[in-house]
């Protein structure tokens, strides 16, 4: 009778090397995001500006802390 052999090895994928660079890829740009985002809220909290008014004698100091939806 014929006589049925079964590896239980694993074949390499031939493409691994390529998934693992886009894994290191995908790593560093959100990692790029997330100093991006924390880089621009701390820029946004210590932030103010002078506003304006009519003339340049009537000006408002601004800053985040006056918004209530900021707070």
């Amino acid at each position: 009778p014929p006589v049925a052999i079964v590896s239980t090895k694993a074949i390499p994928h031939p493409k691994s090397g390529m998934k693992k660079g886009i894994a290191i890829l995908d790593f560093i740009l959100r990692l790029g995001a997330i100093g991006s985002t924390l880089g621009a809220a701390a820029l946004m909290g210590n932030n103010e500006q002078i506003l304006p008014f009519f003339t340049q004698f009537l000006q408002f100091h601004a800053q985040w802390s006056d918004f209530p939806m900021f707070q």
